[in-house]
């Protein structure tokens, strides 16, 4: 029986198909888990700003589900979002832009 590894790096190397699925799939990974930390760090604004969702809604004149689907990923957030929600919890947006390690390939 062969590696998996060594199937999968064939299979890189031979089958374009399977490369553009197994790509594609990586890709929409890397975005879910971009949503994930995004959310996870909204969350933990809020509460160290020691407010409830319904709280911070109130502040943002949104509703409570909205702020929600936020926190759980469900919803990407506009720039404006993101800055109303960081000026309710008492924070500043900042958005950086990094450059790739140069063993990073990017996701096409």
């Amino acid at each position: 029986m062969r590696p998996f590894r060594e199937l999968h790096e064939e299979m890189m190397r031979d089958d374009p198909a399977y490369r553009r699925e197994y790509e594609a799939a990586t890709a929409e990974l890397a975005e879910e888990f971009t949503a994930a930390d995004l959310a996870a760090s909204l969350k933990a604004a809020r509460k160290r700003a020691g407010l409830t969702q319904k709280d911070l809604a109130r502040a943002m004149s949104t509703k409570q589900g909205a702020i929600s689907r936020l926190e759980r990923g469900d919803q990407m957030a506009s720039i404006a979002t993101l800055q109303a929600y960081a000026k309710a919890t008492g924070n500043r947006l900042r958005i950086v832009l990094e450059p790739r390690a140069e063993d990073e390939t990017p996701a096409v």
